[in-house]
């Protein structure tokens, strides 16, 4: 989900080195608040289906990499081996 993308832990520096630079659709300083990184998320990910939709020699695949069939979704798609797939970071408390 964009939440854990972007994460409330405070060691999650993701949002800090975001916030530092001028993205397209997220200017420097902004993305301090959850709102502020989930239109961005949410932006981005419309942009990218925009430019795909308007240069048809291009591919987008959407795989939801948090899934439970992640892993077999990339080794159809990719030829990946679905057993390198997985999460090797969890943090403490998280489900696994």
């Amino acid at each position: 989900s964009v939440s854990k993308w972007y994460g409330s832990d405070p060691t999650n520096t993701l949002r800090d080195k975001f916030s530092c630079f001028n993205i397209t659709g997220l200017p420097a300083g902004a993305g301090e608040e959850d709102e502020d990184m989930r239109r961005f998320y949410d932006s981005h990910r419309e942009r990218v289906r925009a430019f795909v939709r308007d240069h048809p020699g291009h591919r987008l695949i959407e795989i939801d990499v948090e899934s439970e069939g992640a892993g077999d979704d990339l080794e159809n798609t990719f030829g990946i081996d679905r057993r390198c797939w997985g999460n090797r970071n969890h943090m403490p408390g998280e489900d696994d």
